[in-house]
C-alpha cells in the first residue's frame, strides 16, 4: 500500500486481517441517506429507533455491525416495497459521502491510481466487504465481494455501491460511460432494466458477482486538480485512527452497546440481542469473551458508566434521565453502580467535571 506522509498512521488498519467468523463491521455514514429516503414511508427515524439506533446521535465514523446494517438495508427495501431500494440509495450519495478517506482516493491524478488507492484504504469504512480491480489489458473489472458471503445474500447493501462507484469513475472519464457495464447477480435479473434506468449504463444480470467493468485504456485516464481548494485531507488525521473498526469481541461489544445507548435503547442489552447485532450466536460471543478473560456483565457496566459520565459532562438533564439513558431504570442502582466505578456520586462527579471542585466537595 502506497500512502502520503499523512496517513502513514492508516496502515495497520488497512492492513488488518480479521479472523473467520469474527463480527464485520462498517461505519454509520454507509447509511447515506437511507432514513430520509424511508422518510415519505413511515417515520424514518422511528424505523431506527425500532432497531435501536438513533442516526442523529450518531457521528458518522461510528462503528456499527455489520450484520446490523445489511438487516436494515432490507428491512427498509421491504418497507418501501422496492427491490433496488439500496441503489436508489447510492444515488442520492456522493463518493465523499463515506468520509475524509476518499478526499485521499479521489485526489489522484488517473482513474488507475484512484481505484488502486480505494481498494488500499477501504478497510478503514469496512471489514466487511473488499474490492479488487483486475485487468487483461483490454478490460477492467472493479469488484466487489464479501469475504465470506456471495454478493447476493447482502441485496441491497451491494446494490447501493453501484452508483456510486460509477459516480467516481465519472470525475475521471466524464458524463458519458456508456462503456462501462455493471455485472449484477442472478436475483437482481428482472430488475436489470430499472437499474440501467438509475445507473446511465448497461446492467449485465445472471452474473456471478457485482462489479463494474469498462475499458482498461480509461484507467490511464487523467484528471487535472481543479479550483483553488487543497484537494487532500487536512494535516490532522481523520477519526479512524481515534476509533478504529472493532478487532477483539471486546472491542465490538462495547461498540455495538454504544449504539444502543445512542439510541436510548435502554433494557435491551441482554447479551442475545447484542449477539444478534453482531450476526453471531449467543454461544459464540460467550466463547470469544471467555478466551479474552472478560466478562459481558463487566462490560456493559463500563459501557453504561461511560455513557453516563458524557451526558453528566456535557449536559443538564437530571440525574433520573441520566440513568434511564445510560440503561439503569433503577435509580439507585444507578448511583451504586456509578459510585462503585469512579467513586463519586453522580452529582458531584457532574460538578467536578464543570470545574466546580468546591460544590463537588460540598456534595460529599
Amino acid at each position: 500500500m502506497s500512502l502520503e506522509p499523512r496517513w502513514r498512521g492508516v496502515d495497520r488498519v488497512c492492513g488488518a486481517v480479521m479472523p473467520t467468523g469474527f463480527p464485520r463491521f462498517s461505519r454509520v455514514s454507509g447509511f447515506g441517506p437511507l432514513a430520509a429516503l424511508i422518510a415519505g414511508e413511515r417515520n424514518g427515524r422511528a424505523f431506527f429507533l425500532q432497531r435501536g439506533l438513533d442516526l442523529a446521535e450518531l457521528d458518522p465514523t461510528t462503528p456499527i455491525p455489520f450484520a446490523l446494517m445489511n438487516e436494515i438495508f432490507e428491512r427498509a427495501s421491504r418497507e418501501v416495497g422496492d427491490p433496488i431500494f439500496g441503489a436508489r440509495v447510492g444515488a442520492a450519495m456522493r463518493p465523499e459521502d463515506y468520509g475524509a478517506w476518499v478526499d485521499y482516493v479521489l485526489a489522484a491524478d488517473t482513474l488507475g491510481a484512484m481505484i488502486g488507492r480505494h481498494c488500499a484504504t477501504v478497510p478503514l469504512q469496512t471489514n466487511a466487504a473488499r474490492y479488487t480491480l483486475d485487468s487483461d489489458g483490454t478490460l477492467a473489472v472493479w469488484r466487489l465481494t464479501y469475504p465470506h458471503d456471495p454478493a447476493d445474500a447482502h441485496l441491497q447493501h451491494a446494490l447501493h455501491f453501484l452508483p456510486v462507484l460509477i459516480d467516481a469513475l465519472r470525475r475521471y472519464v466524464g458524463r458519458e460511460v456508456s462503456g462501462a457495464e455493471a455485472r449484477v447477480p442472478d436475483c437482481y435479473a428482472q430488475d436489470a432494466r430499472q437499474l440501467e434506468g438509475l445507473l446511465g449504463v448497461g446492467v449485465r444480470p445472471r452474473s456471478n458477482e457485482l462489479s463494474l467493468a469498462f475499458p482498461a485504456a480509461w484507467l490511464r485516464r487523467w484528471r487535472p486538480i481543479q479550483g483553488d481548494g487543497e484537494p487532500v485531507p487536512p494535516e490532522a488525521l481523520p477519526p479512524y485512527i481515534s476509533e478504529p473498526l472493532p478487532t477483539i469481541m471486546t472491542e465490538a461489544i462495547i461498540a455495538d452497546l454504544r449504539l444502543r445507548m445512542a439510541g436510548d435503547a435502554e433494557g435491551e442489552a441482554e447479551l442475545s440481542i447484542v449477539a444478534s447485532d453482531l450476526g453471531l450466536t449467543q454461544r459464540t460471543v460467550q466463547r470469544a469473551l471467555n478466551a479474552e478473560g472478560v466478562s459481558y456483565r463487566d462490560l456493559l457496566r463500563h459501557t453504561r458508566i461511560a455513557r453516563a459520565r458524557v451526558l453528566l459532562a456535557t449536559t443538564g438533564q437530571p440525574i433520573a434521565e441520566v440513568a434511564l439513558r445510560s440503561g439503569y431504570s433503577d435509580q439507585a442502582n444507578f448511583h451504586r453502580a456509578f459510585a462503585a466505578v469512579t467513586g463519586m456520586t453522580p452529582n458531584r462527579y457532574r460538578l467536578a467535571a464543570r470545574g466546580l471542585d468546591a460544590l463537588a466537595m460540598a456534595a460529599e
